[in-house]
């Protein structure tokens, strides 16, 4: 509801007294035009204003309804302008020679005789001219749109090869989204994916020099992979490549027709999202059907300040590093009919005489095998602090005795812990493990041998006394593997923890070690008789095979990650859309949402801005308006709260009241709805099997009256993810539209100019009939028509 100044307001709810004025506020060419019916100036506004009487007539203010249940709602009018002949520049030189459709209009009423300093002209509504024409000689026709209509423009950003020219060509032209509270599994764009081409013919495993579909962007010292080989790239002319085939000890091989060749890189770099997010959490890389966690290799950058990748800033990034497959998945089947004769016989008479004895001394043969320990040598941070370590320290590190009392790092700190050579240990070894001694522990201990990942310790214990954890086993191939340059104990801080100790554990086999082994043997063998075969073999029949190879799957063609961020209110959710995309600053939220709305999901596809916030809206039991620069969530209640009452409508020239009524069409009504939430975002499309969660409520009266009646479509909400919140919206829906409520259509006076869309109100005249505005018409009126408000209700 509108609220204007006092003396305004006690004029328009006079009966007699001075008429309203209308006119209309337009800029052509960085100039202000105020056009009404009459001319008159108006001090003490805008630094006073002159109005000029070139508006011939006013057209009706009307809400025009689209879409159905979640429709669009959006206010147009025209009116005819004349064109004065002493003007200059008139609305003729202002419609042909500026683009009215660059700057805004406004439409304000007013009252003759008010102090327009405490009083001033009410901005009633704020559009844009959509079109604008020359009728006939001597008029033009402005056509105004409300300001929705800049709401038109397209909400993201696609991914482009000019932006980002290694893009994978699957995520060309998909939208980076835009993520709000907790999303789970959403697929990440590959923005450096490498360069990407085919071969248009079978290659075999020799030939050094072959075509390719396209080499554009290929250059001479890359390296490339097709199936499992590697080839680099020597030379490049046209669509022809030279090469060295099976490089880095890979095996040359042939390869189909069709197959990729796909350019192998450092590092992969995935988007995200197109703003900063909170949390990145788990990183899956799918191939065919199966889901691999790989977060361990990867790196996120949340885009926040100081976790920003160069080149990215402000964006939700991972990076993969390299080329990572999955081996190679072979489904054959064998069928071997050949049928076998053998009719051999064989006679053996060996005998074997064997007088060998043994004689061993000492013998040092422990039974089972033995679990030792190794310590760390040194702590080094990856930046200057040193995060309390000393030389001290790290010597009771080495010597098993740390037990450091101070946190060792904050939230995100790594450190790596290299290990020293110890002197050699007896047996061989055969699997080692990560172990660790600390309280308030939220850590993470990576353990790389020769530079490769094996494994990891993760814990997450808010307990205040200390305790041992240890890892899964790994394999120990030998000693000499502890201790190789690149050979480490990766240490990651979540957040504060108190670290005693970390150690490894070795098992190994000390029965391979033996001192003063004393062994003699001595003896004969002797062997005699014959042997002797006979018969025959046949073989009839043939092999054949059947099934299919599949080749390697790139585990970095598609991403999957969970990621998370703090804006989960609808409100604030619509309000950064309006202001970051919208260019919309102003916003308000009408009504309260109960505790349980919140969204949780990501805008993925390219569509208007006015679809998404109707939509949006449409998700939390609300509408979604433009009113005089601002934007509006308004709450859909579901318990009459009316604002005002209304006594009386216009009478009509037969003496009947200015009133329809007509039932909402049967089409309206729905009396059962299966809600589809909790969508898998990491499946493509608003499908209802790509929902793992529904909630369904049915009106049993309803469908006694009418039967059953649903809307499928209207009910898959991609951005609700709470089970209470989706049990409500379900409810709450079956209450508005379960029914066919009556639909009023009336025409008031200006005494209620201050109500518009949404309100509630009591028709007193009908017995005190609560309803809700669907449209608020104004029709500005002249010397031969009163001003009157058109109202459409519901109730």
């Amino acid at each position: 509801m509108r609220i204007f100044p006092p003396g305004f307001t006690a004029e328009k709810n006079r009966d007699d007294g001075a008429a309203p004025t209308w006119f209309l506020k337009i800029t052509a060419g960085g100039a202000d035009y105020y056009l009404g019916e009459d001319s008159f100036d108006i001090q003490n506004f805008s630094g006073g204003i002159s109005v000029l009487g070139w508006v011939r007539s006013w057209g009706k203010i009307t809400e025009v309804l689209s879409g159905g249940l979640n429709e669009l709602q959006v206010a147009d009018f025209d009116l005819d302008v004349l064109v004065d002949p002493d003007a200059a520049p008139n609305i003729e030189d202002l419609a042909t020679g500026f683009d009215l459709e660059e700057s805004p209009v406004s439409l304000y009423a007013w009252f003759h005789g008010l102090d327009a300093a405490t009083d001033p002209p009410q901005e009633i509504l704020r559009g844009y001219v959509r079109d604008v024409s020359l009728p006939e000689d001597g008029m033009a026709r402005l056509y105004i749109e409300d300001e929705t209509v800049r709401l038109e423009r397209h909400i993201g950003r696609r991914v482009s090869r000019l932006e980002f020219p290694e893009a994978d060509p699957d995520d060309v032209g998909k939208m980076v989204p835009i993520v709000f509270g907790s999303v789970d599994r959403l697929p990440a764009l590959a923005v450096e994916a490498g360069i990407q081409t085919s071969l248009p013919s079978n290659l075999d495993a020799v030939a050094i020099a072959f075509a390719v579909s396209d080499a554009t962007g290929i250059d001479a010292g890359e390296v490339y992979q097709v199936d499992e080989e590697e080839i680099r790239i020597d030379q490049v002319a046209g669509d022809l490549v030279t090469v060295t085939r099976g490089y880095n000890a890979t095996a040359a091989a042939s390869h189909t027709k069709g197959a990729i060749l796909w350019q192998k890189k450092d590092r992969f770099v995935y988007l995200v999202a197109d703003h900063p997010v909170d949390s990145i959490g788990k990183v899956l890389g799918r191939v065919g059907d199966a889901e691999l966690d790989i977060s361990a290799i990867c790196s996120i950058y949340t885009g926040q300040p100081g976790s920003e990748l160069a080149g990215y800033a402000g964006r939700a990034v991972v990076t993969i590093p390299g080329y990572i497959t999955a081996a190679q998945a072979v489904d054959l089947l064998a069928v071997d009919t050949i049928g076998v004769s053998d009719t051999i016989s064989v006679s053996d008479t060996i005998g074997v005489n064997d007088s060998i004895s043994v004689s061993s001394g000492s013998h040092d043969h422990a039974a089972g095998l033995q679990i030792t320990t190794v310590h760390p040598d040194s702590v080094i941070p990856n930046n200057s602090s040193n995060y309390g370590f000393t030389g001290d320290d790290e010597q009771d590190m080495l010597d098993g005795n740390l037990t450091h009392t101070n946190a060792l790092g904050s939230a995100g700190r790594h450190q790596d812990i290299k290990l020293a050579q110890a002197a050699s240990f007896s047996g061989t070894p055969t699997r080692v493990r990560l172990c660790c001694h600390a309280r308030n522990s939220d850590l993470v201990l990576n353990f790389h041998r020769n530079g490769v990942y094996q494994g990891s310790l993760t814990h997450n214990n808010a307990s205040s006394s200390p305790a041992t954890y240890k890892s899964g086993w790994m394999p120990l191939p030998a000693w000499s593997d502890l201790y190789a340059s690149n050979t480490r104990i990766f240490l990651q801080l979540n957040g504060n923890s108190y670290i005693f100790q970390i150690w490894l554990e070795v098992e190994f086999d000390p029965s391979t070690s033996s001192s003063g082994a004393i062994v003699a043997k001595s003896g004969a063998a002797t062997k005699s008789g014959s042997a002797t075969k006979a018969g025959s073999a046949t073989k009839s029949g043939g092999v054949y095979l059947s099934g299919n190879s599949t080749a390697n799957t790139l585990v970095g063609d598609e991403i999957l990650v969970s990621v998370s961020r703090n804006l989960a209110a609808p409100g604030a959710v619509i309000a950064e859309l309006l202001s970051t995309y919208c260019g919309v600053a102003a916003f308000q939220q009408i009504g309260a949402l109960p505790a349980s709305y919140r969204f949780d999901g990501a805008l993925t596809k390219y569509r208007r801005a006015i679809e998404w916030l109707n939509e949006l809206a449409f998700q939390s039991r609300s509408y979604f308006r433009m009113r005089l620069g601002e934007g509006r969530l308004i709450v859909r209640p579901t318990a009459p709260a009316p604002v005002k009452a209304i006594g009386a409508v216009v009478a009509t020239s037969r003496r009947g009241r200015a009133l329809s009524r007509e039932k909402a069409p049967l089409e309206e009504v729905v009396n059962r709805i299966a809600l589809f939430y909790a969508r898998d975002w990491s499946l493509d499309g608003s499908d209802e099997g790509n929902y793992r969660e529904v909630a369904e409520g049915i009106d049993a009266a309803s469908v006694g009256k009418y039967g059953e009646r649903e809307r499928p479509s209207l009910w898959r909400f991609d951005f609700v993810l709470s089970p209470e919140m989706a049990e409500d919206l379900v409810l709450s829906y079956l209450s508005l539209l379960a029914g066919r409520p009556w639909r009023f259509d009336f025409e008031v006076y200006l005494e209620h100019l201050e109500l518009e869309f949404s309100d509630q109100i009591s028709l007193d005249f009908l017995a005190g009939q609560v309803v809700e505005i669907s449209e608020a018409g104004i029709s500005p009126g002249s010397e031969s028509r009163a001003d009157v408000v058109r109202f459409v209700a519901r109730g």
